[in-house]
């Protein structure tokens, strides 16, 4: 499919927006990506060390103060003690549910499902460690001192496990943390190196097209927008010598298009030069058959071959009649008289050669008395009887003179 110089153009820019628009979307997506992956530090991983380091220290304080429950002490003392078990137990269920629901910029601080599993796992230790805890509280207010310290001495353990897994727990995190803060770096270096291909196909892909299209739009024109301009200029002040070079073979595009019409006009032009002088030798060659110019002037030089010959033949009818006299006056035998008429004749018709008989009624003969350019052999054809031989034949049939 052949396109025009506008279709070229419309692909041409058609291209760059699409390679623009593709350009945005991915550098959208990416940025997105690398958005998440940075962002993720504020959104979760800050948050929840700050909402486990909450946890750490509120069940720090659970289980300092729980064991302080198997002191002897006044009731008022042990009642503050007590208090202060309770607000950081509260502390604690508080920290855990937010972990779970919206401690984190308002919503979960589970990263994945690992991160869920471990705080499903410090779950049931907090349970049993609040249930030993209740025990010890009761103990401490019913049973005294002694039978507390022996109660929170079976809490240890699980104090144990539970800051362990609140440890592991905070080191998963941190984990995490480096884990999209790494995939945030490698996502912001591929976004960088995709786009650099991206921009790059993208100018190849323009620049094949932009050399395809000013290929194009030179091969149709077969040559600079400008310098055909110039010469279209010229032509139609009519100035014939432009000189125009187009490629070997380009017999289509427009420079190669102006090219033949100068030259026929050049033709035109030189045989109007010589119609002028009177030559009338030469036709001019069509360009096609729908070369109404040229056919015009191969017409006018017909008819004015025409009119030259019947000039002439005027000319003839009025000159020849003098020519034949002055000819043929003089003191001249009748074979001089014949070889002069018949020679004059010749020479005007340029004919080969020609003879002149005379008839003679008595004999019903036809003697050679003139030629042109005629040699008799042997006498042969010097006489002819009626109706003998062709110009026998001849004198007999006076219609055939013609």
């Amino acid at each position: 499919m052949k396109l025009t110089v506008g279709k070229n153009m419309a692909l041409l820019v058609l291209a760059a927006l699409l390679g623009l628009a593709l350009l945005t979307g991915l550098e959208q997506y990416l940025m997105e990506r690398v958005y998440d992956g940075a962002n993720f530090g504020n959104v979760n991983a800050v948050p929840s060390l700050k909402v486990l380091g909450d946890l750490r220290r509120a069940f720090q304080e659970c289980s300092t103060q729980a064991g302080r429950l198997d002191y002897d002490a006044d009731k008022a003392e042990r009642l503050k003690v007590e208090n202060k078990v309770l607000a950081a137990r509260d502390a604690v269920s508080n920290a855990i549910r937010a972990y779970e629901t919206n401690g984190c910029a308002g919503g979960s601080c589970f990263a994945d499902e690992t991160d869920k599993a471990w705080l499903d796992t410090e779950k049931p230790v907090w349970q049993r460690y609040q249930a030993g805890l209740e025990q010890v509280l009761q103990a401490s207010a019913g049973q005294g001192a002694a039978r507390a310290h022996q109660m929170l001495l079976t809490l240890d353990p699980i104090s144990d496990q539970m800051l362990e897994t609140i440890d592991k727990h905070i080191d998963y995190n941190i984990v995490i943390a480096k884990k999209f803060s790494d995939e945030a770096v490698v996502t912001k270096r591929n976004a960088i190196a995709l786009t650099l291909v991206i921009c790059g196909l993208m100018l190849v892909a323009i620049a094949a097209i932009g050399y395809w299209t000013s290929r194009s739009i030179l091969g149709q024109l077969g040559g600079e927008p400008s310098e055909a301009a110039e010469i279209a200029a010229r032509l139609a002040e009519g100035d014939l010598s432009s000189d125009i070079r187009v490629r070997a073979g380009d017999d289509s595009s427009l420079m190669a298009r102006i090219k033949s019409l100068i030259e026929s006009l050049e033709q035109l032009a030189n045989r109007a030069y010589a119609i002028g002088k009177g030559d009338l030798s030469q036709e001019i060659r069509l360009a096609s058959d729908k070369d109404r110019l040229g056919i015009a002037i191969n017409e006018m030089i017909r008819m004015l071959r025409a009119a030259r010959d019947e000039d002439d033949r005027r000319n003839w009818l009025k000159d020849g009649y003098g020519q034949v006299s002055a000819a043929l006056t003089g003191d001249l035998t009748t074979e001089q008289l014949a070889d002069a008429a018949i020679g004059l004749i010749g020479r005007y018709l340029d004919a080969g050669r020609g003879v002149f008989y005379l008839y003679r009624d008595a004999e019903q003969r036809l003697d050679l008395i003139g030629s042109y350019m005629y040699t008799e052999r042997n006498n042969l054809g010097a006489s002819f009887a009626l109706g003998e031989g062709a110009v026998g034949q001849v004198a007999r049939s006076p219609s055939s003179w013609r």
